[in-house]
């Protein structure tokens, strides 16, 4: 009895182990043509299929939201914070990205472990319209290994992570905005 037991364990844990390294091998969902243009911009793309973690969050306007709730659209998950240079050089663009994609693509900007009220007042001067998560446990950094700022996560329409740029980008170049369109069409 116990050598079946023994053999049923580790036939379970064996099996496991196999389906785990599948996922691992299984490849990126991007081109070479694509993963190059993502290069050119200095932007990261994994080699693997990574899957997006889900998170859940409310927004600066009280809404509730979970990253899964943007299934079907390509997301930019840009890690920021209020002090932080680098960010607001980049939030422009994200602004424009954000209204000019008819929202296909969705900005979710995750502030780094600050109030909602140091984030209104920094609105305030700075009138930006995608939406906002305040992190104050800072649960979703964690989830993301966020250590420097800012950084920026790209989420394809399936939720896998197909970029990651640390430091400020030029968001809505038309290189970029023509990458993200073409991921969205059809949700390839």
């Amino acid at each position: 009895m116990f050598r079946l037991v023994t053999l049923l364990l580790g036939l379970v844990f064996f099996t496991g182990l196999s389906h785990a390294h599948e996922d691992h091998q299984h490849p990126a969902p991007l081109s070479d043509d694509e993963r190059a243009l993502l290069k050119l911009s200095n932007i990261d793309a994994p080699h693997t299929f990574i899957e997006a973690h889900d998170f859940s969050g409310t927004l600066i306007d009280g809404t509730a939201i979970q990253l899964a709730d943007y299934q079907g659209k390509i997301v930019l998950l840009n890690f920021w914070a209020t002090w932080c240079a680098p960010c607001l050089k980049e939030m422009p663009d994200l602004e424009e990205l954000w209204s000019d994609s008819g929202g296909e693509v969705v900005v979710v900007a995750i502030s780094m472990g600050e109030t909602e009220e140091k984030i209104r007042k920094f609105l305030q001067k700075h009138p930006f319209s995608f939406p906002i998560i305040a992190d104050t446990d800072m649960k979703i950094v964690q989830l993301y290994g966020v250590k420097n700022l800012p950084i920026t996560y790209l989420v394809d329409p399936n939720g896998a992570i197909i970029g990651r740029a640390l430091g400020p980008r030029e968001w809505a170049k038309p290189e970029l905005v023509e990458f993200f369109e073409s991921q969205t069409s059809g949700n390839r």
